[in-house]
């Protein structure tokens, strides 16, 4: 979350906000300014002195404090870009949209902020978790890559950007993403599934085609190594889903060894078997 701004406290709130506002906004200045070429030059400069720029920050600090929406919002607004703490003043002032339920503008802030703060992982953040409940994966994987910048290690994210490119069709893209995830993290379920249920599905493409074509004689010796491609990450993908929640596994694993064991190829069928019991048994299937 935002991190607690200081606040001037007491009485000197509400006067501090009004003189603040005085200092900040004389309209006789301003006009005078915009009039004369010459003091319009001194003025502009004058906005950018480092005096001017801690007055507006003082004063959406102040605007927090007394809590009065349509003011924070006001201050906050104004602070965001005269570079003092504008990680803090743009997380204070999404965090207040959020509140106030205005979406629109929250989600144009997270992006005004994940475009000018370096290093911070809270806006894009915030931001794939808005997409993701609303459903729009597309917009998601917009900002997945920020996320993973800035947050190193997290294997789950890197999964995660492997699951929306897998249900966006660019299963390249996923089958890379996968496996950067299980490079980074060996306990984790989704990537292993995944990638075995990407080689299981280009064996089946394969064995139909194959089909098809009716080349019959041929199909154990091309698809069975495709199947088998699949194995190890379904194997893994059932070590690591240890509560059996994931029936797409015992299903892969069971279709695989027993198109292995019932070839006439095959010349040792009990290993083959036992792993097949050993994994119908564990997700509450018969066995043979």
């Amino acid at each position: 979350g935002a991190a607690e701004l200081e606040f001037i406290e007491g009485e000197l709130l509400e006067r501090y906000d009004k003189l603040a506002k005085e200092a900040l906004d004389d309209e006789m200045l301003l006009a005078y300014a915009n009039s004369n070429a010459a003091m319009k030059a001194d003025f502009d400069k004058y906005r950018t002195d480092s005096i001017r720029k801690q007055l507006i920050f003082s004063c959406a600090v102040t605007a927090v404090q007394i809590d009065d929406d349509s003011l924070m919002i006001a201050e906050l607004e104004a602070a965001k870009t005269v570079g003092i703490e504008s990680n803090r003043i743009y997380q204070q002032l999404c965090q207040k949209y959020l509140a106030l339920g205005d979406t629109v503008r929250y989600e144009k802030t997270l992006i005004e902020a994940d475009s000018v703060i370096e290093d911070e992982a809270w806006f894009a953040q915030n931001l794939l978790n808005l997409y993701l409940g609303r459903g729009d994966h597309k917009k998601a994987l917009t900002v997945i890559d920020d996320v993973i910048q800035n947050t190193p290690g997290n294997a789950r994210n890197v999964e995660l950007k492997g699951r929306l490119l897998d249900e966006a069709g660019n299963l390249f893209g996923a089958e890379q993403a996968y496996q950067t995830a299980i490079g980074m993290d060996t306990t984790l379920l989704i990537s292993y599934s995944s990638l075995g249920r990407i080689y299981y599905n280009r064996a089946v493409e394969r064995e139909q085609y194959m089909i098809e074509q009716r080349e019959f004689d041929d199909i154990y010796d091309v698809c069975v190594p495709l199947y088998e491609l699949a194995l190890p990450y379904y194997y893994k993908a059932f070590e690591n889903d240890t509560e059996r929640t994931d029936e797409s596994i015992p299903e892969a694993i069971r279709t695989i060894l027993f198109k292995r064991f019932q070839s006439p190829k095959c010349k040792n069928p009990r290993p083959l078997i036992k792993k097949y019991n050993e994994v119908s048994q564990a997700y509450g299937w018969r066995t043979l």
